[in-house]
């Protein structure tokens, strides 16, 4: 669930959004509709009733505004990481209530998941990181910011490749034992 949590979070939050939800709370309902999205899907394989299905979704928008209204007002890395960590407990629990099982290889799953984290999610992550140490704001501009983030997500990439290169020779190299 965490993964369709890092697109409706992060991917179908645009900077401008982002902005809007820090000053205004209309923001953070918008952001909360369009973090539903990516569970639609994954609603519809649970096979519950429509009036469940709703149950669920309002839930995920309500529990959404809710944490992002209150985390909203701050900027700091450990409210980023505070916000995070009770989407994840909100996910969990709504996990458990509604259990699905599917059966994807997990190589996919995790080339999917480090995919998604390597752009957005780790970008806002370096960047908290970066402002909460800074010591005054750096003037940029804003084609600096872009290339920035171009090089950054290219530097994931080739860390990615990389790992995930060692990792299957790693495994290569194994003596096959029963």
């Amino acid at each position: 669930m965490k993964r369709y949590s890092l697109i409706g979070d992060f991917y179908l939050q645009a900077d401008s959004l982002a902005r809007h939800k820090q000053k205004q709370v209309t923001g953070v309902f918008f952001h909360s509709l369009l973090y539903v999205i990516p569970f639609l899907p994954l609603i519809f394989l649970l096979q519950i009733s429509l009036g469940q299905a709703a149950l669920l979704v309002f839930a995920l928008v309500i529990t959404h505004v809710l944490v992002d209204s209150v985390t909203r007002r701050y900027s700091t890395f450990t409210s980023f990481l505070i916000d995070q960590s009770i989407h994840i407990g909100v996910l969990w629990g709504m996990a458990s209530l509604f259990p699905l099982y599917l059966q994807l290889p997990a190589s996919l799953v995790g080339i999917a998941f480090a995919l998604l984290f390597i752009f957005k999610p780790s970008s806002v992550v370096v960047s908290r990181v970066l402002a909460s140490l800074a010591a005054t704001p750096s003037e940029k501009t804003q084609d600096s910011v872009h290339a920035g983030h171009k090089i950054g997500y290219l530097e994931r990439l080739i860390i990615l490749a990389i790992f995930d290169n060692l990792c299957l020779n790693t495994t290569k190299q194994l003596p096959n034992t029963v």
